[in-house]
C-alpha cells in the first residue's frame, strides 16, 4: 500500500507515479493499493486534525490508520492471512 497526502510539500506525484508504474505489474489487482489523505508530508503519523488553516471535524490521519491501515495490516502481514 502506498501512502501518500494530496498536499505533500516535498513530492506531490511521487506515490502516484510509484502506483502507476507497479499497477500494470499487479495482473490480479491485489497487490498494489493506493491511499491518498489530507495530509502533509508524511502527516499520516501525526495529529490529522488540521491542515495549515484547514480544521477538519476529526482526526483524519488517526481514523485512518485505525479504519484502513491496520485491518490492511492486519490481513496482509499477520500469520495467518490469505494467501495470493
Amino acid at each position: 500500500m502506498y501512502v501518500t497526502s494530496i498536499w505533500d510539500q516535498e513530492d506531490m506525484y511521487g506515490g502516484i507515479h510509484t502506483y502507476e508504474a507497479m499497477e500494470p505489474k499487479d495482473s490480479r489487482h491485489d497487490l498494489n493499493f493506493l491511499a491518498l489523505g489530507p495530509w502533509r508530508h508524511s502527516g499520516v503519523n501525526y495529529d490529522g486534525t488540521t491542515l495549515g488553516p484547514l480544521k477538519f471535524e476529526g482526526n483524519t490521519a488517526l481514523q485512518f490508520r485505525r479504519e484502513v491501515m491496520q485491518p490492511f495490516l492486519d490481513e496482509h502481514l499477520k500469520d495467518g492471512c490469505a494467501e495470493g
